[in-house]
């Protein structure tokens, strides 16, 4: 697994268009979470802004109309106009808090004496914080530089929440013995729970749980963990000769849906899976006690995995949605999806596994609030998204509502210089968060964005969602 450092990063940040915002509770309507949860904006685009000019993307997450935004770096760095200071030799990670209009509130820094890499946020139900997944490798314990810094023998999995006010808390360490282990994803149950996964290598442990020995240095585990205790509820695993890597997860409640890849006919979670090709999916849904209600197995004759741009969403109807880069023809129980259609296969699955809707298309990201989902879209031409058809002003990013069926509707675009979708993030209760690269003047409804610098800057796009008619 890989051992690089963030890159240093040089930073330039500017604010450069907000709307007006109703104040928080002025009216009920959450776009998809609770009828009675209070609005944290106005419905449509509410911010248009800048981030930096770091070479590094930014990961984000974020609730009740805050933003978490978070970058590697090594040594110093500026994060949407805030100074931040690692002591890391290799690796340390920043992270701001944006308040509802887009404005820097708080910011802490993950570190270690050696390295905290951290790769994804996630949102916590629980409370007002983030949890960040990543992995720590540190000579020492030094409680000074936070949760981060804890001694390891190699690379140890973490997972740690951060609140608004930017005080930070260890949720898991995963040990690792003998070989590298990282956390990937982490994301929070309805009762304050936290589920995580990542990769491992050779043998592990979780608290009091052990993960089986394997011989390879890249094997999937799956946890779910009580984050006051750091124990686990549970924690499973699959082993392989092969190297196989973990995908994103989203709870319903106390399920989960998961996602990960392997390689030739493995069993899965008990499950048989007969593989396509060279590497395919997984995914899975598991109650509250780790126990699986299904597992399937998606892919092509060609090396699908499920890493940069997947994304799964746990429906309330007991199914899971995914959406992942397929490099080849897929056939999957009712549905046959030549490659021809587009890069992203993304498909429905019903409480029994079956599937029930499934597309082809760009490079699709998916969100949701409740049982409302979302897609963001790249489009520098003609693009379609299921039955959506949506011609591009220059490199556009087009943001649209999916029903179960796929049926899309657009609700708002980012056009002109929209150059690379990074990441969508439903900001709960109302709101979607889009982080992208800006390589030209950018739109978005009243707002605009000129890049201060001359080659693509980080950039983030808030929009507000109107409440479900």
């Amino acid at each position: 697994m890989s051992r690089r450092p963030w890159p240093l990063c040089l930073v330039a940040v500017v604010a450069c268009g907000r709307l007006g915002f109703d104040a928080i509770g002025d009216r009920s309507g959450d776009g998809g979470g609770s009828d009675d949860a209070p609005s944290t904006g106005s419905a449509g685009p509410r911010y248009l802004i800048e981030l930096d000019a770091n070479p590094t993307a930014p990961a984000i997450a974020g609730k009740q109309g805050r933003v978490a935004v978070l970058e590697g770096f090594q040594g110093a760095i500026t994060v949407v106009g805030t100074a931040l200071a690692g002591q890391a030799m290799y690796a340390s990670s920043g992270l701001v808090w944006l308040d509802p209009t887009g404005v820097a509130a708080s910011s802490t820094v993950l570190d270690s004496t050696s390295t905290c890499q951290i790769r994804t946020l996630g949102n916590a139900v629980a409370g007002d914080g983030v949890l960040a997944a990543g992995f720590s490798q540190a000579g020492a314990t030094t409680p000074g530089y936070g949760p981060c810094a804890i001694a390891t023998s190699r690379q140890d999995g973490i997972a740690i929440a951060i609140d608004t006010a930017a005080s930070q808390s260890l949720v898991a360490d995963v040990q690792s013995s003998p070989f590298n282990i990282q956390t990937w994803f982490a994301a929070g149950h309805a009762g304050g729970d936290v589920a995580l996964t990542g990769i491992y290598g050779g043998g592990g442990m979780l608290g009091s749980a052990s993960l089986p020995a394997t011989s390879s240095d890249e094997n999937p585990f799956l946890a779910r963990v009580d984050p006051t205790t750091h124990l686990p509820r549970w924690a499973l695993a699959v082993t392989s000769t092969d190297s196989m890597g973990a995908g994103p997860i989203d709870p319903d409640g106390d399920d989960l849906c998961a996602t990960g890849s392997f390689s030739g006919n493995q069993t899965v979670f008990g499950t048989a899976l007969i593989s396509a090709g060279l590497r395919d999916v997984w995914i899975a849904r598991f109650d509250r006690d780790g126990t699986p209600r299904f597992v399937r197995a998606l892919g092509s004759s060609t090396q699908d995995s499920v890493g940069a741009g997947a994304s799964i969403v746990a429906t309330s109807d007991g199914g899971c949605t995914l959406a992942a880069p397929i490099a080849g023809d897929v056939a999957i129980d009712s549905f046959s999806l030549p490659v021809a259609q587009g890069p992203v296969v993304v498909v429905r699955f019903d409480a029994t596994g079956v599937a029930t809707a499934a597309i082809r298309t760009g490079g699709v990201q998916l969100a949701h609030l409740g049982d409302r989902v979302f897609a963001a879209l790249p489009c520098t031409a003609t693009c379609k998204l299921s039955d959506l058809s949506y011609a591009a002003i220059g490199d556009d990013v087009v943001i649209a509502s999916l029903d179960p069926q796929f049926h899309a509707t657009q609700i708002a675009a980012l056009t002109g210089g929209a150059k690379t979708l990074v990441q969508l993030a439903a900001v709960s209760p109302d709101a979607l968060a889009v982080a992208f690269s800006a390589s030209a003047p950018t739109t978005f409804g009243a707002l605009s964005l000129t890049p201060t610098a001359p080659g693509p800057v980080n950039a983030l796009a808030l929009y507000g969602v109107a409440p479900a008619q």
